[in-house]
C-alpha cells in the first residue's frame, strides 16, 4: 500500500554541519530529490536483511563512515520532541501514532512532530530561502499541531511566514517562550537513514493564549498523551518504558534520551 503522503519531491542533501561555540549551527547542503535518498536506503536495508544468507553487503562498503554524508545522497528527517512546561510544575510531552495509510514509517509511534528536510516550494528559485531548520520546524509544527494544511511544494508557492500561525512561533521564539536546540545527528543501523534530533520546550500557559488548540488527529496520524489536553510527564520512568517499547521509532528514542540526559541545559522544570 502507497503512503497518500509520499512523492519524489525537492529536498535538500546534507552533506556536513558543524555546530560553532556560540552554539549556531551551519549546515551545507545541496539538492536532491527524496526518491534518490529513499533508493539508497531502502536497498541498504534490503542488502542487510539478505547478507545473512552470506550474499555480501557491497553498497554498505561503498559508502564507509555512515557519518560521512558526503558518500551519499542525504536528505534527513527533522525529528523534534516538543516538552511542555506546566503551570503545576511538571513538564509534559506527546508522541505521534502514525497512520501507515498516509506515511511510511519504522514505528508505530514517532516524535510528536517532524518531517524531511525540504522547501515548501517545487521551485528551485525557492530553494535558498526555505534552507532553514526554523522553517521547517515552524510549518511542521503548525502542520502536526494546528492542523494547518501539508505545504507539500505542489502549490508552486513558498508559505507565507509572515503570517499567523508560523509568524506567531516566531514570536513565541524571541520572547524566549518557545526554545529549540538541536540535540545532534542520528543515523539508522539499518537504512543509514540520518536525522536531525531536535527538541522543543515551550511554556503551556503561554502556547496555549497565543496558538489555537493542539489537534488530537492530523493527516499523518493521532497525537497520543495520557488526557486531552495534557502530555505524558517527561520523567525517567516514562522515557525508559518508551525507550523499551519496539514500537517506537529510533529517532524518537534518540530524542528523548538525549533530551532527558540534558533536561537542565534545556530549561525543563522538572
Amino acid at each position: 500500500m502507497r503512503p497518500t503522503l509520499f512523492w519524489d519531491g525537492l529536498s535538500y542533501d546534507l552533506r556536513d554541519f558543524e555546530v560553532a561555540q556560540e552554539g549556531t549551527v551551519h549546515l551545507e547542503l545541496g539538492l536532491a530529490s527524496f526518491f534518490e535518498m529513499l533508493d539508497v536506503c531502502e536497498s541498504l536495508a534490503h542488502e542487510f536483511s539478505i547478507h545473512r544468507a552470506g550474499i555480501p553487503t557491497s553498497l554498505r562498503e561503498s559508502i564507509g563512515d555512515p557519518f560521512d554524508l558526503s558518500r551519499r545522497v542525504s536528505v534527513p528527517a527533522l525529528t523534534w520532541l516538543l516538552l511542555i512546561n506546566e503551570p503545576d510544575g511538571r513538564t509534559s510531552f506527546a508522541l505521534h501514532a502514525r497512520d501507515e495509510k498516509a506515511v511510511a514509517s519504522d514505528g508505530a509511534f514517532k516524535h510528536v512532530f517532524g518531517g524531511q528536510l525540504q522547501p515548501s516550494s517545487e521551485h528551485v528559485m525557492d530553494a535558498a530561502g526555505e534552507a532553514s531548520l526554523w522553517k521547517c520546524f515552524a510549518r511542521e509544527f503548525c502542520e502536526e499541531l494546528l492542523g494547518m494544511g501539508e505545504a507539500d511544494g505542489h502549490s508552486g508557492a513558498p508559505v507565507d511566514y509572515g503570517a499567523a500561525p508560523l509568524s506567531t512561533l516566531r514570536r513565541l521564539a524571541d520572547d524566549g517562550d518557545l526554545r529549540v536546540s538541536l540535540l545532534g545527528l542520528g543515523i539508522d543501523p539499518l537504512s543509514l537513514w540520518p536525522s536531525l534530533l531536535a527538541v522543543a520546550v515551550g511554556e503551556r500557559e503561554r502556547l496555549a493564549s497565543e496558538l489555537p488548540s493542539f489537534v488530537e488527529k492530523n493527516s499523518e496520524g493521532v497525537v497520543v498523551t495520557e488526557g486531552r489536553q495534557r502530555g505524558f510527564e517527561f520523567n525517567q520512568h516514562n522515557v525508559d518504558q518508551f525507550c523499551d517499547d519496539s514500537r517506537v521509532g529510533v529517532a524518537a528514542k534518540g530524542c528523548l534520551r538525549l533530551a532527558w540526559a540534558h533536561r537542565a541545559a534545556l530549561g525543563v522544570t522538572r
